[in-house]
């Protein structure tokens, strides 16, 4: 399905927000929506973008990509999914001087 979603007075709403609103406006579960892309295009206060909405959430967990289901999630979520990045130019390694 696509969407969109006017905003004069703030910027680019989340994700997360914009699934909530979508599952609430069905009125069906979270789990049964995914945003699969979403653009704000250069000066607009206009959001467009396309959710896919399933009937059973088992059968959208098997058919969304898993990097799709990721971005859908809350952060505390995606942390514990997600392995741990370093800084750039940091290294995870001891390095003894010779």
């Amino acid at each position: 399905m696509s969407f969109a979603i006017d905003h004069p007075s703030s910027g680019t709403p989340k994700l997360l927000e914009i699934r909530v609103a979508l599952a609430s406006m069905l009125k069906i579960s979270q789990d049964r929506v995914y945003i699969v892309k979403m653009k704000t295009p250069t000066g607009s206060n206009r959001t467009i973008g396309e959710a896919e909405v399933y009937d059973e959430a088992d059968r959208a967990k098997s058919a969304v990509p898993e990097y799709i289901q990721t971005r859908n999630n809350p952060p505390q979520e995606k942390s514990e999914k997600a392995p741990q990045a370093t800084e750039k130019g940091e290294s995870t390694e001891k390095v003894e001087k010779q």
